[in-house]
Protein backbone atom coordinates (compact mmCIF):
# COMPACT_ATOMS: atom_id res chain seq x y z
CA UNK A 1 0.00 0.00 0.00
CA UNK A 2 1.36 3.39 -1.02
CA UNK A 3 1.68 5.96 1.80
CA UNK A 4 -0.67 8.91 1.53
CA UNK A 5 0.88 12.38 1.42
CA UNK A 6 -0.53 14.84 3.91
CA UNK A 7 -0.08 18.56 3.28
CA UNK A 8 -0.47 21.12 6.04
CA UNK A 9 -1.78 24.53 5.18
CA UNK A 10 -1.74 25.94 8.70
CA UNK A 11 2.05 26.23 8.98
CA UNK A 12 3.22 29.46 10.56
CA UNK A 13 6.63 30.96 9.86
CA UNK A 14 8.68 33.12 12.24
CA UNK A 15 8.77 36.84 11.52
CA UNK A 16 12.36 37.84 10.74
CA UNK A 17 11.60 41.10 8.94
CA UNK A 18 14.62 43.28 8.26
CA UNK A 19 17.21 40.52 8.29
CA UNK A 20 19.39 40.49 5.17
CA UNK A 21 21.27 37.36 4.08
CA UNK A 22 23.42 36.51 1.07
CA UNK A 23 23.50 32.88 -0.05
CA UNK A 24 26.73 32.09 -1.88
CA UNK A 25 27.38 29.25 -4.28
CA UNK A 26 31.14 28.68 -4.65
CA UNK A 27 32.70 28.02 -8.03
CA UNK A 28 33.28 24.31 -8.61
CA UNK A 29 35.30 24.88 -11.81
CA UNK A 30 33.24 22.28 -13.62
CA UNK A 31 32.50 23.17 -17.22
CA UNK A 32 28.79 22.33 -17.05
CA UNK A 33 27.13 25.27 -15.28
CA UNK A 34 23.76 24.67 -13.62
CA UNK A 35 22.05 26.53 -10.81
CA UNK A 36 21.43 24.04 -8.01
CA UNK A 37 17.91 23.95 -6.64
CA UNK A 38 19.10 23.54 -3.05
CA UNK A 39 19.98 27.24 -2.80
CA UNK A 40 16.65 28.17 -4.39
CA UNK A 41 14.76 26.09 -1.81
CA UNK A 42 16.69 27.66 1.08
CA UNK A 43 16.14 31.17 -0.34
CA UNK A 44 12.39 30.58 -0.68
CA UNK A 45 12.13 29.27 2.88
CA UNK A 46 13.97 32.36 4.13
CA UNK A 47 11.71 34.67 2.13
CA UNK A 48 8.66 33.07 3.75
CA UNK A 49 10.10 34.17 7.10
CA UNK A 50 10.45 37.75 5.87
CA UNK A 51 14.22 37.66 5.31
CA UNK A 52 15.65 39.72 2.45
CA UNK A 53 17.72 37.11 0.57
CA UNK A 54 20.13 37.56 -2.32
CA UNK A 55 21.93 34.70 -4.06
CA UNK A 56 25.47 35.10 -5.40
CA UNK A 57 26.16 32.22 -7.76
CA UNK A 58 29.91 32.22 -8.36
CA UNK A 59 29.79 28.94 -10.29
CA UNK A 60 27.41 30.08 -13.03
CA UNK A 61 28.94 33.52 -13.59
CA UNK A 62 32.57 32.60 -12.73
CA UNK A 63 33.16 35.78 -10.72
CA UNK A 64 36.72 36.63 -9.77
CA UNK A 65 37.67 37.98 -6.33
CA UNK A 66 37.39 41.63 -7.37
CA UNK A 67 33.85 41.20 -8.67
CA UNK A 68 32.82 39.23 -5.56
CA UNK A 69 34.34 41.91 -3.31
CA UNK A 70 32.50 44.66 -5.18
CA UNK A 71 29.16 42.82 -4.84
CA UNK A 72 29.70 42.15 -1.12
CA UNK A 73 30.68 45.75 -0.34
CA UNK A 74 27.81 47.27 -2.35
CA UNK A 75 25.23 44.97 -0.75
CA UNK A 76 26.02 45.98 2.83
CA UNK A 77 24.97 42.52 4.02
CA UNK A 78 26.50 41.15 7.23
CA UNK A 79 25.17 37.54 7.18
CA UNK A 80 26.50 35.09 4.60
CA UNK A 81 25.57 31.45 4.03
CA UNK A 82 27.75 29.23 1.86
CA UNK A 83 26.68 25.76 0.78
CA UNK A 84 28.96 23.32 -0.96
CA UNK A 85 30.06 19.71 -1.21
CA UNK A 86 33.31 18.42 0.29
CA UNK A 87 35.42 18.67 -2.90
CA UNK A 88 34.83 22.43 -2.87
CA UNK A 89 36.14 22.94 0.69
CA UNK A 90 39.18 24.95 -0.49
CA UNK A 91 36.95 27.29 -2.47
CA UNK A 92 34.68 27.75 0.57
CA UNK A 93 37.72 28.56 2.74
CA UNK A 94 38.86 31.10 0.15
CA UNK A 95 35.44 32.76 0.09
CA UNK A 96 35.35 32.87 3.91
CA UNK A 97 38.75 34.59 4.01
CA UNK A 98 37.55 37.09 1.40
CA UNK A 99 34.36 37.83 3.36
CA UNK A 100 36.31 38.23 6.63
CA UNK A 101 38.71 40.68 5.01
CA UNK A 102 35.85 42.80 3.64
CA UNK A 103 33.33 42.53 6.50
CA UNK A 104 35.25 41.73 9.71
CA UNK A 105 32.16 41.31 11.90
CA UNK A 106 30.26 39.14 9.41
CA UNK A 107 28.35 36.04 10.39
CA UNK A 108 29.27 33.18 8.08
CA UNK A 109 27.12 30.06 8.01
Amino acid sequence: MKPRMVYRKDISYPDLQGMRVMLMVPNDYYRKKLFGLSHAYVAQAMRRCGIDVSVLSCDIWSYDDIEIAKIIIESGIKIFAIGALFPMVREVERLCRLIRSLVPGATII
